[in-house]
């Protein structure tokens, strides 16, 4: 029945990159997404956007989320790691080339050649600028740096700074090690303009009252009854209302 699509299993583990892929070739109807629990349960994934906390579009060959449209997105999966050029003929049997300047290492000569070349990698902006002049490589844990030493990929105040052997958690927005690190949940900023937004789009604004009441006895009734003589009324954003005396109900 599901021949035809496209299957993707994340597992609770490790929930970056795919745990298994099935049907890559032949799922020309769609993409499944698939959540396999820690008592191998699988749960449908409906909205990626939602499980990732992330904005934007799903590339479905490198797995990661980009902004803008197809046509700019630049994949990683057609791209080298080292030379960050595409049919560089890269082989992980070639012998290591290491740069004396950058610190990377290049599967072979022409992985090395091109990473010193102007304009042959997507990934760098500017007619002039090289790979070798835009990444350095950490020496301890290998990891694409800026030449400043911040993290090359991730801009953000959060995962700026480089940690080696760490990552930030897409939930939690933490730097951790993501091979131990269990959050599934991001911390809610209730007072972020976009979480009042949305709380007021899906369940409208909140009002807070508090009646003071005074006993009154109607004497064609025969009995006590409770007038409100002072109501005060408040939103969640601070609006307040106050109706006093005999008709305040009114």
């Amino acid at each position: 029945m599901f021949y035809n699509y496209k299957i993707i299993v994340y597992s609770t583990k490790n929930y970056n990159l795919p745990e298994a892929v099935e049907n890559e070739v032949l799922g020309w109807k769609g993409s499944i997404y698939l959540l396999l629990d820690d008592t191998f349960h699988f749960c449908l994934i409906t909205r990626l956007n939602a499980f990732f906390g992330r904005e934007g579009y799903y590339c479905q060959t490198c797995y990661k989320f980009f902004t803008g449209n197809s046509t700019t997105h630049v994949c990683d999966a057609n791209l080298c790691k080292q030379c960050k050029t595409a049919f560089c003929g890269k082989s992980t049997e070639s012998e290591i080339i290491r740069c004396t300047q950058c610190k990377c290492g290049f599967y072979g000569e022409t992985c090395y050649q091109h990473h010193l070349k102007s304009g042959t990698s997507p990934l760098i902006k500017g007619k002039y600028r090289t790979v070798c002049d835009s990444f350095v490589a950490c020496p301890i844990c290998n990891r694409d740096l800026r030449p400043n030493g911040t993290n090359a990929y991730d801009r953000s105040m959060e995962g700026r700074e480089h940690v080696c052997f760490k990552n930030k958690c897409r939930d939690c927005r933490r730097i951790v090690d993501m091979s131990t690190h269990q959050c599934f949940i991001r911390p809610i900023n209730v007072k972020s303009p976009h979480f009042i937004a949305r709380q007021w789009k899906d369940r409208g604004k909140q009002w807070f009252f508090d009646i003071e009441t005074m006993k009154k006895f109607d004497e064609d009734k025969g009995a006590y009854f409770f007038i409100p003589n002072l109501i005060v009324l408040k939103s969640e954003v601070g609006e307040r209302y106050v109706f006093e005396g005999s008709n305040a109900l009114e």
